[in-house]
């Protein structure tokens, strides 16, 4: 069986070399999605999710002054400026990056590999019609997470987990097979289905209803497809078990239906909505219980497995403490991984009160300092008020971009990032690249 899926991920490596672009950034979201923990053996980097973006990188090699020239002055190659000269103060102010191996990986994993994706995704899409390799795929690939997904919530065990990655070490020094049984014996069961991590399935279930959602509002696909995908998502919402993630899919979704109608059709979407909600809440024993769950989120404490604001406050409170003589540029990456020993069992961790470091603001504030974080910032609010001035020439185009950047924020502050760019940064391309075109027919 493991022959075989490291087959499938081959066959997406040399299907780089035949198919056209907008199959390439589908396959690209395809390995993301289903081969995240897959690792190749014998094969260099090895990893599913570095190799078939090597094989993209690879097959345009050939065009790329090309690729490169059609991007030039657009919004993408400003964001991705600012991303490389967050990477050089990153790389200036990390003790740990100086060495020639250590920045290597770093920039291999964190620009490469993954804001990287934003302008592949960008060189592939043509347009609307070419999102439709996209959704094709991802719909498939839905169908097979949430089966996959089924089965983990049966019988209890992260089968795929086991198989693909069950000897790869994840987090605090514990293999993907012992967090995935972790996960099974918490007083609240998380499902993975084919992720690493509980909180990636329910966020990358978000990005997907979104995407797919936009394309049924744009008649791009049918109505039973449409519904296929939101069954499969909402399955991998309400159940991955993580409150953050129901609570960014509600935002995301008012946010998109705020922005993409007119205020006429909002009240009557709303007229329609909130009764089936209240009903659904009062008389659905399972939708009670998953919204009485969201709101524990926001207790100061809580008996329930989980983060809590308290526990959120102490590491923001440790994270000024070590940060004091540092705020401009932070400890430099690595500090919390090396100095604190921050990814090793609980019982080793230098500082107890910033287990996990949860938030994204924390753990650039820890590394990066105030410089870093407003770097960060202003790249994901830069890209967010360019989506929002094209909310009256395309307003489902707009609304897109806009929730899916909600959603990610809201998530990466309370959650932390996990793999959660490697889901939506492909889709922000799309959005990206449409409006690039529709500027060029306006003109």
């Amino acid at each position: 069986m493991i022959a075989l899926i490291y087959l499938a991920v081959i066959i997406c490596m040399l299907a780089m070399f035949k198919v056209s672009r907008p199959y390439k950034v589908a396959i690209i979201l395809l390995t993301e999605m289903v081969f995240l923990l897959v690792k190749v053996p014998r094969l260099p980097y090895g990893m599913a999710n570095y190799l078939v973006p090597l094989a993209f990188i690879a097959s345009e090699f050939p065009h790329l002054g090309k690729l490169l020239a059609s991007a030039k002055g657009k919004m993408v190659w400003k964001l991705l400026i600012l991303v490389l000269f967050a990477t050089l103060i990153a790389f200036i102010f990390s003790p740990h990056l100086h060495d020639l191996t250590a920045f290597r990986g770093y920039f291999r994993e964190n620009i490469l590999f993954n804001y990287f994706l934003l302008i592949y995704s960008y060189w592939c899409y043509l347009g609307e019609d070419s999102l439709k390799p996209t959704l094709k795929i991802t719909y498939y690939a839905m169908i097979f997470i949430t089966i996959m997904g089924i089965l983990n919530l049966l019988t209890m065990r992260a089968g795929w987990i086991e198989l693909v990655g069950g000897s790869r070490e994840m987090a605090g020094e514990k293999t993907a097979r012992e967090l995935a049984t972790r996960f099974m014996e918490e007083e609240r069961f998380r499902n993975q289905s084919v992720f690493p991590f509980a909180f990636d399935y329910g966020f990358c279930c978000i990005a997907i209803l979104l995407l797919h959602l936009y394309a049924y509002t744009k008649k791009l696909e049918s109505k039973k497809i449409f519904l296929i995908v939101l069954g499969c998502c909402l399955f991998g919402i309400f159940t991955c078990g993580c409150r953050t993630v129901l609570f960014c899919a509600i935002i995301a979704l008012l946010c998109y239906f705020a922005m993409a109608n007119p205020i006429g059709k909002m009240f009557k979407i709303a007229t329609i909505a909130i009764p089936l909600l209240i009903v659904s809440y009062q008389f659905i024993p399972y939708v009670n219980k998953q919204v009485n769950t969201m709101f524990t989120m926001f207790d100061e404490e809580e008996t329930m497995g989980g983060s809590s604001i308290e526990s959120r406050m102490y590491q923001y409170a440790a994270v000024g403490y070590y940060i004091q003589d540092d705020l401009m540029f932070g400890r430099g990456i690595g500090f919390y991984s090396i100095d604190l020993n921050g990814r090793a069992a609980a019982s080793e961790r230098v500082d107890k009160d910033l287990q996990g470091l949860e938030s994204v603001v924390s753990s650039y504030l820890l590394e990066r300092g105030i410089v870093g974080l407003a770097l960060y910032l202003l790249f994901w609010l830069w890209m967010f008020f360019h989506f929002r001035k094209m909310r009256e020439t395309t307003p489902k185009l707009a609304a897109l971009g806009c929730s899916i950047i909600i959603a990610y924020l809201v998530f990466a502050i309370m959650t932390g990032e996990l793999n959660s760019l490697l889901y939506i940064l492909p889709i922000l391309g799309y959005v990206l690249k449409t409006i690039d075109i529709y500027d060029l027919q306006k003109r």
